[in-house]
């Protein structure tokens, strides 16, 4: 079975709103433990991930890259060290992304990272996607987008990857997450 699969894990109760409008169907989580955990409770056994698409902060601060994942950050001081335990929890997706899968930050900035995506991309085994500019909720970057081969190798300004909500639309999700509806999802919205 594949998962099709969107996380939000955003710290911001306005920017977590915004990501429920444009992406009803996503998932809270506190943070990069939590997702991994959720993540393999929904693939089950002998499952792969087609998409996981990560909504939080990112950029570069003080010439450090870093993405947000809900309490966790993941910098390029910490691959430097080594990695974090955040960064050895994602580390543990690896084997259960689809040949065709991928893993897309959709955090601002993410992509000017190239350090971030490329070590996420080895430890994952899987391309990564993150774009240079700030994300808009709607599904566009004001930048470009860049992708990480867990080989090493950059590919610079490539087109967006497609998200669940595309996915959804021209393919229809293989596996819906569980125990979510677009009703139940809208309910806090429409008090």
């Amino acid at each position: 079975m594949t998962l099709l699969q969107t996380f939000t894990a955003c710290g911001s109760q306005t920017w977590n709103w915004e990501a429920k409008i444009y992406y009803p169907l996503a998932m809270a989580v506190g943070g990069v433990k939590e997702m991994v955990e959720k993540v393999v409770v929904d693939v089950g056994a002998g499952g792969s991930i087609k998409e996981l698409n990560i909504l939080d902060h990112g950029g570069v601060a003080n010439d450090v890259g870093w993405v947000q994942l809900g309490s966790d950050e993941l910098t390029e001081t910490d691959i430097d060290k080594g990695g974090t335990e955040p960064w050895r929890a994602l580390a543990s997706l690896k084997g259960l992304f689809a040949d065709e899968g991928y893993l897309f930050f959709m955090n601002c900035g993410a992509g000017q990272s190239t350090k971030i995506l490329t070590w996420a991309a080895k430890l994952t085994g899987t391309r990564v996607y993150g774009g240079t500019g700030f994300e808009h909720m709607a599904g566009f970057n004001d930048g470009y987008y860049v992708l990480a081969w867990p080989d090493g190798k950059v590919t610079e300004r490539v087109a967006r990857p497609k998200t669940t909500l595309v996915s959804a639309i021209l393919e229809g999700p293989v596996k819906p997450p569980p125990a979510r509806s677009i009703g139940r999802a809208l309910a806090p919205l429409l008090r």
